[in-house]
């Protein structure tokens, strides 16, 4: 899922290194580190916008051309990196790809059915049940009789997607 997660973000514009290192630090919600591949593929693009004085260049191009295969070695390149450009939000970049991630989910979901909403209840089980999460992923005020039930099933698909677009308009998305 973190494939097409990061696929989403790039198609969003909303993807650099501060969504990267996110994906890279302990505990990334619920699954693997981000393919190393796509990493790959955003240093060969981020490099060509470099100077040649610039202070990322030798990290960026070490990614570029020799990227780690330890997730530990590559985050503490990612983190210098970071550090140098002075703009990777990991609170912005925590956001961007809950977004994302929900986007596949829900473009993944099989339509009316209780086991859709028990992928979504899953889903956020894995980000902690935020408090900012749409309010019928808490499912409060729902009997199991009504759980099922296909208007039950529309209402928290529609909720979850007005969620999603105004979580789009605060995490910058163009």
């Amino acid at each position: 899922m973190n494939d097409q997660a990061a696929k989403i973000l790039r198609e969003y514009g909303i993807f650099g290194w501060a969504e990267i290192l996110f994906s890279l630090q302990d505990g990334f919600h619920c699954s693997r580190s981000i393919d190393r591949k796509a990493i790959i593929e955003f240093a060969d693009m981020f490099v060509s916008g470099l100077g040649p004085e610039s202070p990322l260049l030798s990290d960026v191009i070490d990614i570029s051309l020799n990227c780690p295969d330890s997730r530990m070695d590559l985050l503490k390149i990612v983190s210098r990196i970071c550090a140098n450009t002075g703009n990777c939000n990991i609170e912005l970049a925590r956001k961007r790809w809950r977004v994302a991630k929900l986007i596949s989910v829900l473009e993944n979901l099989e339509p009316n059915s209780i086991y859709s909403l028990v992928e979504l209840s899953e889903f956020w089980e894995c980000w902690g049940w935020p408090a900012d999460m749409p309010s019928s992923a808490r499912m409060e005020g729902i009997d199991s009789e009504n759980y099922a039930a296909p208007e039950h099933f529309a209402s928290v698909i529609s909720d979850h997607e007005e969620w999603l677009r105004a979580q789009l308009l605060e995490v910058g998305s163009r």
